[in-house]
């Protein structure tokens, strides 16, 4: 190399490298200078490995993340499978008690459970309880009675949606009954706007229960033969060409 380009590369005068070459101390002003370079470059070392490190830690993290996801998912799945298997153990549970347990303890039978469809086929013991206007207890008395079906999950009685809605009728009935003297026969118009303040439902979903308690004869729909008599005898169930206007809960179905 040149002792012009050495001494640049070196940050020194080219006067004062002839100078150590005259009073030959060359080797050893370039050794010290190359020494101090080293330790001067030291630092830039340091911060090139903390660099490097910071970049593995950020790495580790983002991959710590990415499992932490993949944990999180993994765990929603288990927790909805455990929620599948206790649906379907619980529907097998009554063939493994006996009798006199599961008139103490609310055992799914696999006719209830075939109501459970889905999280709104269902009321809990305490929203029926608001409805109708007693204790919680009350309704877990009468569950325990056997008076209405239920099915117990994670601690809480589920009452099938159409079980609790032929409570809630026959609470409205007897209400409608007691204060107006319907005499048994309470009309279907005034009905269905009792029913409606005591929960969200539409006339189709109350026609519709009334028709299946109808079939099973826990109520007798009857048909209004003058429905010109009547100021709103559109607003009563129009079915196979009749107007069944009248409700008339059956005795012996009262619980």
């Amino acid at each position: 190399m040149k002792k012009t380009d050495l001494a640049k590369t070196l940050g020194i005068s080219r006067a004062t490298l002839y100078r150590w070459e005259k009073e030959g101390v060359l080797e050893q002003k370039l050794n010290e200078l190359r020494k101090e370079r080293e330790i001067v470059g030291q630092p830039a070392d340091t911060e090139i490995l903390l660099k490097e490190i910071n970049e593995k830690l950020n790495m580790l993290q983002y991959v710590a993340k990415m499992l932490q996801d993949v944990l999180n998912m993994l765990q929603n799945v288990s927790n909805m499978l455990q929620d599948v298997a206790m649906s379907q153990n619980v529907s097998n549970m009554s063939h493994n008690v006996t009798d006199s347990l599961s008139q103490n303890v609310s055992i799914v039978p696999h006719n209830v459970a075939e109501k459970l469809q889905s999280v709104t086929d269902y009321f809990t013991a305490s929203q029926l309880a608001k409805i109708v206007g007693v204790a919680r207890r009350t309704i877990n008395d009468w569950i325990l009675e056997g008076r209405i079906q239920s099915a117990k999950l994670q601690g809480k009685n589920l009452i099938p949606k159409e079980e609790a809605l032929k409570l809630i009728f026959k609470r409205v009935y007897d209400e409608l009954n007691a204060i107006n003297h319907y005499g048994d026969s309470v009309p279907v118009p005034v009905f269905k706007d009792a029913v409606k303040k005591k929960l969200n439902i539409s006339d189709d979903e109350i026609e519709k229960t009334l028709l299946d308690l109808d079939t099973e004869e826990v109520l007798y729909l009857q048909t209004l033969d003058r429905p010109s008599d009547f100021s709103d005898s559109d607003r009563g169930i129009k079915f196979e060409g009749r107007i069944l206007y009248f409700i008339t809960w059956m005795k012996e179905k009262q619980k």
